[in-house]
């Protein structure tokens, strides 16, 4: 994401951050300082002007027309991400396959526009292209390897307004949200990149902890309250429905199958003069899901006529907890960090499918690169399933799943970014062989 988005969504005190934590934790955005601290007088408007090579996005300030609308507290941005990726041994079919994906965020801030201090709104829509099947249908992995492109349903050829999302400060520590929520938008596990997998780790595993999909879906209703400590998000309580609906407006589901309550702690270090902090999520959400105890026995007796529908079990529970430290930070320039960061969840195993999970790995900004855009990770993940999902015969036996993840993004220009990344995954079926994929992401800001 480009710094003149962060100003505006992510660092709009944390609104984005706390709309999106429910997958990914909570995320520390930038520091505020400044008159930029006072939700009284707005945000400072980001621009877009300058010569090809320094300025944030390729299409520039368009004739001096997108400078303004950021000057009146309106602002648009496009990101357009490609995918080439390819199985190279295991899963269920080898081949490359294409894709590409559009993100548009609109940005309002109430102040500039005329409203009144410490509003801000906004939104998010998707457009999906590519081919079929795609790399993550190729692999036959528990969660997508490539999760921009399994977003906001898995279909290549969509479109779909995930977000939007109204955020009222109360004052410099306080807020509240509603709307429709995009629940991983500019969430961040700190050094993987980003929820969305467009900066850093492709691989949902790493930028979400698999524990929170059965009950936090992608993009629903919700809101929340927060406090804040220099516009950091310390503890916060968010409300969601259990629908997903990120491809129609939902409003006649809402409540209709309970919600899910999720509450996050945040507790900032500064050990050895370095950024770090430990993090815990509480989970509970009152929804009815398929039980996952005895499904096996349950599915042959619907296949027999013995059942009419495999059981349901009221309610899900988890807990995360969720560690980053920083090992190099740059004197110039703080946001450029490289640190290690780890996080390990666990649920009630029934009815969700995945009993615990967890990652570990060590990424960030490569202290020792010339181009200040260049970034490196490498991490190891691993996703227990529930216990009453093994045992299976045949095709259908299903194992634990881990894997690797390696990248490095070339920071062309302040506007490109191109990510070489290669996975090595043991997917959950037991017959299938090791996954290797191959890919590469072009992502360049509009």
């Amino acid at each position: 994401m480009t710094k003149s988005l962060a100003l505006l969504c992510k660092a709009a005190a944390a609104t984005a951050v706390l709309t999106g934590a429910a997958l990914a934790e909570i995320a520390p955005p930038p520091v505020i300082t400044g008159d930029a601290a006072d939700t009284q007088q707005g945000l400072p408007a980001p621009t877009y002007g300058g010569a090809l090579s320094e300025r944030l996005t390729l299409t520039g300030d368009w004739g001096g027309g997108r400078d303004k609308m950021a000057e009146n507290g309106l602002t648009l941005d496009l990101f357009s991400t490609s995918f080439a990726t390819g199985l190279a041994n295991g899963g269920r079919e080898r081949g490359m396959s294409f894709g590409s994906r559009l993100d548009a965020y609109v940005n309002l801030d109430g102040q500039r526009a005329g409203l009144w201090p410490g509003l801000f709104l906004t939104m998010h829509a998707e457009a999906l292209f590519g081919d079929t099947p795609t790399i993550n249908e190729r692999a036959g992995a528990v969660l997508p390897p490539v999760f921009p492109m399994g977003v906001p349903t898995g279909d290549p050829s969509e479109f779909a307004v995930t977000s939007f999302v109204v955020t009222q400060f109360l004052s410099e520590n306080s807020l509240v949200y509603l709307g429709k929520i995009n629940t991983v938008d500019d969430s961040n596990q700190p050094y993987v990149g980003g929820g969305m997998g467009l900066n850093g780790f492709m691989n949902a595993n790493f930028l979400n902890n698999p524990i929170l999909v059965r009950t936090v879906p992608y993009s629903t209703w919700g809101g929340g309250i927060a406090y804040l400590q220099n516009f950091e998000p310390i503890l916060s309580l968010n409300v969601y429905d259990t629908n997903n609906t990120p491809t129609s407006l939902g409003w006649d589901e809402i409540g209709s199958n309970g919600a899910t309550w999720l509450m996050q702690g945040r507790l900032p270090t500064d050990f050895g003069g370095k950024p770090g902090s430990h993090s815990l999520t509480l989970v509970y959400s009152s929804g009815d899901y398929i039980a996952t105890r005895d499904l096996g026995q349950s599915a042959v007796g619907v296949i027999l006529g013995l059942l009419p529908e495999l059981p349901r079990e009221d309610g899900s529970k988890g807990i995360t907890y969720q560690f980053d430290q920083a090992l190099w930070v740059d004197p110039v320039d703080a946001e450029r960090r490289f640190g290690v960061f780890c996080n390990i969840g666990v649920s009630d195993g029934s009815p969700n499918p995945i009993k615990w999970a967890a990652n570990i790995g060590i990424a960030g900004s490569n202290p020792w690169a010339k181009r200040p855009g260049d970034s490196m990770g490498f991490g190891y993940f691993y996703t227990s399933l529930s216990d009453d999902l093994k045992g299976f015969p045949g095709r259908l036996a299903l194992q634990n799943e881990q894997g690797i993840e390696a990248f490095y993004n070339f920071g062309l220009a302040p506007w490109a970014n191109l990510t070489a990344d290669i996975q090595v995954i043991e997917p959950m079926f037991e017959t299938l062989d090791t996954d290797v994929i191959l890919g590469l992401r072009l992502k360049i800001a509009l």
